[in-house]
């Protein structure tokens, strides 16, 4: 099992909080009411020919019960950070530092 966050590609035409609210409703069925940007990490290893960028939100409050949607997630899990950054199957590297600042906020 490969763990990761919610997200997807932001459509045309849609900001990166319109992606934020678009794939947070169709994956866990919850509306952000507060979000905060958080960082933007770029992945050369999973796509060499064409990297890609993900941007990370902190979402402090919403509305509507997380509940895992569609296909796209096997398991939604809440994890303490340290349990998160110990996950043996993270699905980019760089996650890690990622967790690891979450400590700063």
């Amino acid at each position: 099992m490969t763990w990761s966050f919610p997200g997807g590609h932001v459509e045309q035409g849609e900001t990166h909080e319109d992606a934020l609210q678009r794939e947070l409703s169709e994956e866990l069925g919850i509306q952000a009411q507060e979000w905060t940007f958080f960082d933007q990490i770029e992945d050369q290893v999973t796509y060499p020919d064409h990297p890609v960028m993900f941007h990370f939100f902190v979402v402090s409050q919403w509305t509507g019960q997380i509940t895992n949607i569609g296909d796209e997630h096997t398991d939604i899990r809440w994890l303490e950070r340290d349990d998160a950054i110990g996950l043996p199957e993270l699905a980019l590297p760089a996650y890690v530092p990622l967790l690891r600042r979450l400590e700063l906020l």
